[in-house]
C-alpha cells in the first residue's frame, strides 16, 4: 500500500531487550461541527470504557505481559487513543493480532453496555478530569498543557468534562466503529520485536521509514 491510500504506519524500534513491545497510537479527528473539547471528550470516554476490558483480555485472560494499557493520548488539542503491551511471550505481530481480536469482540460488548454502566463510566471520567491535582508535578503538567494549546483560562479539563456530560452511548458506539473497527482514523504502530506485523499492500501497514519528510508533513 502506498502512503496515498493507507492510513496505517509502522515504525520499528531496535532495543537490546528480550521482550517484545507494541504501542498502537490511533490519532483522533475533530469531526464536522465538533470542537476540540467535544472531540477530546468523546475519545477520552471511549478510552475510559475500553481500558479495563483491554487489560482484562490481554493481561488476565491471554497473559501476554505485565504491561498492558489503553488510555487517551491527546497531542495538544488533537484527540487520540494509545494501546500499549510489553510481552515476554509473543512478538509484536501477535500482540496486534490479539488486539484486533479484542476490538472485534469489544464491538459486541459496547452494544450490551447498560445505561447505568455508561453513566458510571461518564462520572468516573468527569471525576478524574476535575479532581484536585495530587502533587506539584501534576499541577505543573496541567498548567503547561493549557499554555501549549494557548488556553490561558486554564480550564481545558473542566471544559472537556462538561462535554462528557452530554455524550450519548450511540455516539461512542459510532466512534468505535468508525475509528477502530473501520480504521478511518490514522494509526501509527511503534514495534519492538523479532517479528513485526507484515508491511505490504494486503496488510495495510506502511513502513514509516519509506515516507519522505515532505510527505510526512502532509499526513
Amino acid at each position: 500500500a502506498s502512503s496515498e491510500n493507507s492510513n496505517q504506519y509502522i515504525q520499528t524500534i531496535e532495543q537490546q531487550h528480550p521482550d517484545s513491545a507494541a504501542s498502537l497510537y490511533i490519532q483522533g479527528q475533530q469531526f464536522e461541527q465538533m470542537t476540540s473539547d467535544k472531540a477530546r471528550a468523546h475519545y477520552a470516554l471511549l478510552a475510559q470504557i475500553i481500558s479495563s476490558p483491554y487489560y482484562q483480555w490481554l493481561r488476565t485472560e491471554k497473559k501476554l505481559g505485565y504491561i498492558v494499557s489503553a488510555s487517551p493520548f491527546p497531542q495538544n488539542s488533537v484527540p487520540g487513543l494509545i494501546f500499549i503491551v510489553q510481552s515476554p511471550t509473543v512478538n509484536s505481530a501477535g500482540i496486534i493480532i490479539e488486539t484486533e481480536m479484542f476490538f472485534n469482540d469489544f464491538k459486541q460488548q459496547l452494544t450490551q453496555l447498560t445505561a447505568e454502566e455508561f453513566k458510571d463510566h461518564k462520572q468516573g471520567l468527569i471525576s478524574r478530569l476535575v479532581s484536585k491535582k495530587k502533587n506539584m508535578a501534576e499541577k505543573v503538567g496541567h498548567f503547561w498543557h493549557n499554555i501549549e494549546v494557548n488556553r490561558l483560562t486554564f480550564d481545558t479539563n473542566e471544559a472537556i468534562a462538561e462535554k462528557v456530560k452530554l455524550i450519548e452511548l450511540a455516539e461512542i458506539q459510532k466512534l468505535f466503529a468508525n475509528s477502530v473497527i473501520d480504521k478511518k482514523d490514522p494509526r501509527l504502530l511503534f514495534s519492538h520485536s523479532q517479528q513485526a506485523p507484515t508491511v505490504n499492500e494486503k496488510s495495510g501497514w506502511v513502513d514509516l521509514n519509506t515516507i519522505s519528510k515532505a510527505d510526512l508533513e502532509k499526513l
